[in-house]
């Protein structure tokens, strides 16, 4: 079911019926994952956590690639891995230095309060043999997969057909929904 050149230009091709298996398959992968994550912490199997999330994360584009590049030949560009402009860059530093502001002002507020920003990971960290790995399956594997998974295959997907608005919030409402 390869495309034609025009239509690979055009960018999304994957219907909602991907989506739908792409939705399908990251239930089946959120259930594997976490199930296995408890199930060897019951068994006393000596699973590197970081190990594990590392490569959950990445298992997390396999549909994705299934779905779109595999199945009609699309390149990667078309779930927004594609060259961007040195201004692109420029803002998206400006959004992040106000970003930080804005957490370190929050975690003032909190603390005038007596209340905690974020959970101590210190604990997690201690409990796995490569914390690094952890880390870079935490900040690096896990931000671009999921990047890909719900910006580029879902809110990409369902924009050409509902608009960017409802696009938008049906994207955010099932990643907000996997980072309860």
């Amino acid at each position: 079911m390869n495309a034609t050149l025009e239509e690979r230009e055009k960018g999304v091709l994957w219907t909602q019926r991907d989506i739908g298996w792409g939705l399908a398959a990251f239930a089946v992968w959120l259930v594997g994952f976490v199930g296995f994550a408890f199930w060897s912490r019951a068994r006393a199997w000596n699973v590197d956590f970081g190990l594990l999330v590392s490569l959950g994360e990445a298992l997390l584009v396999l549909p994705v690639w299934w779905l779109t590049v595999r199945k009609y030949g699309v390149g990667w560009s078309a779930l927004g891995l594609r060259p961007f402009q040195a201004a692109a860059l420029g803002v998206g530093c400006a959004l992040m230095l106000a970003s930080f502001l804005f957490n370190m002002v929050y975690g003032f507020f909190l603390g005038l309060f007596h209340l905690q920003m974020q959970t101590d990971l210190t604990p997690v960290f201690a409990e796995v043999s490569n914390p690094w790995l952890l880390l870079v399956g935490g900040a690096v594997i896990a931000p671009v997969a999921e990047e890909i998974f719900f910006r580029g295959f879902v809110f990409g997907g369902l924009r050409p057909r509902y608009g960017w608005r409802r696009a938008a919030v049906a994207s955010a409402g099932l990643f907000a929904l996997l980072h309860l």
